[in-house]
């Protein structure tokens, strides 16, 4: 493994020290190193170095998710970094221009730019949609280019690209654990816990794509080492979410290549019976000795989660069909975040779906959930990791409100994860003949 991961780093050396030199310029001068950033951008832009631009997008986009003050630069750098990624789009030739991908959520961006004229805030709606637009028309163009540019190796790379970035957080918390933990759970060099266990989760359904579309570009040897620290990531983090959509999406590839009958069968059986497991799983956890661990005192409000379902299940019906703009979840939730607090709720929705049926009403919220089942349903039809991936990412959901957003270190991953299955299991245009 040793071996491999030199082989990698050496191969992607530029990508490393574009990522060190702008994490330290970053925490050396603050904000004033986004036109560092900038100008390395458009540097890489006209040399058409086009790796190293979107492996720096991914680090930037971690990194942007830290609360820690001298990261905070990350977080306008990431916006001005989307939106010149988009120049390649327009002036180079070397990039394809197709951008079917984000065809399907066409009807989506129709109704939020419709909710517009009823958001709270119209120019922060608009810009939270387009930048949404902007990731899912910029990052599949950018993973196709690279995947026929440089074939397997673009697939490694990108793979242990995901595991530096969860070897960074083990890094950080050998120096500062003050830094790599909140409330004394681990979470790396993302801003919570449950951050760090959602980007495990998209990290390894894309080390098992790799896998399946490339069964000897990850030796067995490697993948179980990765499980291993992933495990460990998981157990240090506390993420009950992270711990059980893992464990789903593993229990659901194997039950999917015996059969897709028994595959849909045990979902079908999760959803009937959840009630009933949640009511007896403290008992069970208190059994086990691991209630402390587990924190079962407020697992029967699934740390707070509950809470703001509730609260947001009550707005909603305010506005049930179309919606108050988006981004008003966040203004939502920010505006009575103290009573939510007094509650024991802490954040956002914690629910995708919720925070989208806030903001753009419950049609919004069947095209965009229509968008995604019909891109993983279309992947289906090659791959056998694709239900899995979209039952994971769906409960996943459930619980955490990551899809809702755009400039986050995990929906790119996720959209680099299916536009992998079309990639690596079509051929590009013929998905669409059917269309």
């Amino acid at each position: 493994m040793i071996s491999h991961a030199y082989e990698f780093i050496h191969e992607n050396r530029y990508s490393y020290i574009i990522a060190l030199v702008w994490g330290i310029v970053g925490i050396a001068i603050g904000e004033l190193a986004i036109f560092f950033i900038g100008a390395t951008v458009l540097y890489l832009l006209q040399r058409e170095r086009y790796l190293e631009l979107f492996f720096g997008f991914i680090f930037i986009l971690a990194i942007a998710n830290s609360r820690e003050d001298m990261l905070q630069f990350a977080k306008p750098a990431r916006e001005i970094y989307t939106i010149l990624l988009v120049l390649p789009l327009l002036l180079s030739s070397r990039l394809t221009k197709d951008i079917r991908l984000v065809y399907y959520f066409i009807p989506f961006f129709g109704i939020g730019l419709g909710t517009l004229i009823i958001s709270h805030d119209p120019l922060l709606s608009f810009l939270k949609l387009f930048s949404y637009f902007l990731i899912l028309l910029v990052v599949p163009v950018y993973v196709k280019y690279l995947y026929e540019e440089y074939g397997d190796s673009f697939l490694k790379n990108l793979f242990y690209f995901t595991i530096f970035l969860l070897l960074a957080g083990f890094l950080v918390h050998l120096v500062d654990t003050n830094i790599s933990t909140l409330n004394g759970r681990f979470r790396g060099i993302f801003g919570n816990p449950n951050g760090l266990s959602t980007f495990i989760l998209l990290s390894v359904i894309l080390m098992e794509i790799v896998r399946y579309a490339k069964p000897d570009l990850i030796p067995q040897y490697e993948r179980n080492g990765v499980l291993v620290l992933v495990a460990v990531a998981l157990l240090m983090s506390g993420s009950r979410t992270g711990m059980v959509t893992v464990a789903l999406f593993y229990t659901l590839i194997y039950l999917f290549t015996i059969s897709r009958l028994l595959g849909f069968s045990f979902v079908l059986l999760i959803g009937i019976l959840h009630q009933q497991f949640l009511l007896y799983l403290p008992d069970v956890i208190t059994f086990l000795n691991l209630g402390e661990f587990l924190r079962v005192d407020n697992l029967d409000q699934a740390g707070g989660r509950f809470i703001a379902f509730e609260f947001a299940w009550e707005q909603i019906q305010s506005s049930f069909w179309i919606g108050n703009g988006f981004a008003y979840n966040e203004y939502l939730f920010t505006e009575y975040a103290d009573t939510l607090s007094a509650l024991g709720h802490q954040g956002g929705t914690h629910n995708a779906y919720l925070s989208i049926w806030l903001d753009t009403g419950l049609i919004g919220l069947l095209l965009f959930v229509g968008a995604w089942v019909l891109l993983f349903w279309k992947t289906s039809r090659v791959s056998d990791i694709a239900l899995p991936f979209a039952l994971a990412v769906a409960f996943s959901s459930y619980f955490e409100g990551w899809l809702a957003s755009s400039l986050n270190h995990v929906t790119i991953i996720a959209i680099i994860n299916i536009t992998l299955l079309y990639v690596t299991g079509f051929e590009w245009d013929s998905i669409y003949e059917e269309d």
